[in-house]
């Protein structure tokens, strides 16, 4: 599992705040992080076998009713935690809510059985055996510190509920050399935390900063919006089966703001606009800028008349009202061209052509205004040929013939 998404949320505060790895960070990260709680498979099995052969083999060494309990409870436990687990990792795979909550509560459940059979040991006089309970319950911790540092609150919690009541046990014993036991065992508590937190933020630099880097890559930093790169990324994920429509977006009277206001405030500018059209799109939507003052909208599109309803509703977004740059309130037009997935017309590069050339017929016809490819080329068959092409036209058929 690559844990490249989360699919859990907690529902008890209790469990959101174990849970909790700051604020300000990415959604993805996030999730990239957190999906560690629900790791390898391998160290659940391989962590689990090893507590239920210590428990078994130190319930029949010393024959207590309290590790019999210990030992069953831990077999019943490692099989719903297992079921759970296998559900949360099918969650994050598909994106669908997962019991968070409970494989939380089981995962403290499994500390806080350690800490119990390792007082019951202890208090049992069988050095031995306490010596084994000991060293298991010591790997098992530095254990978690490592598989949860993704939530490194989580990590303390399950080593102060494993360990405290071995602690006590060894402070109760009678035995002085065990209290430098009971010393110790906060003290690895301390240190096992820090240590989980300390690969939490090194793994949380990481992923943030290959985050930012894939982001700037698929997205414009003036604006914001996807660039090239990010709109053929965003289509190819579309599900197929769509019909697309592509609206290509030219702004009318940017090169003059752009002149005779400054390159800045011509930023000011494309940023607003970016955000007009951001809050014009639908469910669904893919937004991109390509460059300059052009912007290109892809959506599922029904037909040639759906296409002019969205790209005249752009214009009106855009052109409807003045912008306010500095003190100056500022008027511009667009224009849009539109393209569907058709004959011919496939590809993304394609589709996007398609509206480049509709959009040329848009702005050769009139400023703010919509011309979709399929109506722009019926449009220009219907239309009489020039009067020397047409007095051509019977000597070419003529020549032909």
């Amino acid at each position: 599992m690559d844990g490249t998404s989360y699919g859990g949320t907690a529902r008890l505060r209790a469990i959101r705040w174990l849970l909790d790895i700051g604020k300000d960070i990415p959604a993805p990260v996030r999730g990239r992080l957190l999906a560690n709680v629900f790791g390898s498979l391998t160290i659940y099995v391989g962590a689990v076998f090893n507590t239920i052969i210590v428990a078994a083999v130190l319930a029949a060494r010393i024959e207590s009713p309290l590790l019999y309990i210990w030992a069953g409870f831990e077999i019943l436990l490692a099989a719903v935690r297992f079921h759970v687990l296998l559900t949360c990792r099918r969650a994050i795979r598909s994106g669908a809510p997962a019991p968070v909550d409970i494989y939380v509560i089981l995962s403290l459940l499994w500390g806080a059985g350690i800490g119990f059979g390792t007082f019951v040991v202890v208090t049992s006089g069988d050095w031995v055996a306490a010596t084994i309970a000991g060293m298991s319950s010591a790997a098992m911790l530095g254990g978690l510190a490592f598989r949860f540092f993704g939530a490194p609150r989580l990590a303390c919690a399950m080593l102060i509920v494993a360990t405290l009541p071995g602690a006590i046990a060894c402070a109760l014993s009678g035995e002085a050399i065990l209290l430098i036991a009971a010393i110790q065992m906060p003290l690895y508590v301390v240190i096992m935390t820090r240590a989980a937190w300390w690969m939490n933020r090194t793994m949380l630099t990481a992923l943030c900063a290959e985050h930012e880097n894939r982001h700037r890559a698929r997205h414009d930093a003036l604006t914001g919006l996807l660039n090239r790169s990010g709109l053929a990324d965003a289509v190819a994920a579309v599900p197929a089966g769509a019909r697309l429509g592509c609206l290509f977006l030219d702004l009318d009277g940017f090169k003059r703001v752009n002149d005779t206001m400054g390159h800045a405030a011509g930023d000011d500018l494309l940023a607003m606009v970016a955000a007009r059209l951001r809050d014009s799109i639908q469910s669904g939507d893919i937004l991109a800028r390509i460059g300059g003052d052009e912007f290109l909208l892809v959506a599922p599109m029904t037909g040639a008349t759906h296409a002019r309803v969205r790209g005249e509703a752009l214009i009106a977004a855009v052109a409807g009202l003045p912008y306010v740059i500095g003190s100056q309130g500022v008027l511009i037009g667009a224009s849009v061209g539109a393209a569907l997935q058709g004959d011919g017309v496939g590809s993304l590069d394609a589709l996007i052509a398609a509206a480049d050339e509709a959009l040329y017929r848009a702005k050769s016809a009139e400023r703010c205004g919509c011309v979709v490819a399929d109506e722009a080329d019926e449009e220009e068959a219907a239309r009489p040929l020039p009067p020397r092409l047409h007095d051509l036209r019977p000597a070419a058929q003529a020549a032909q013939g």
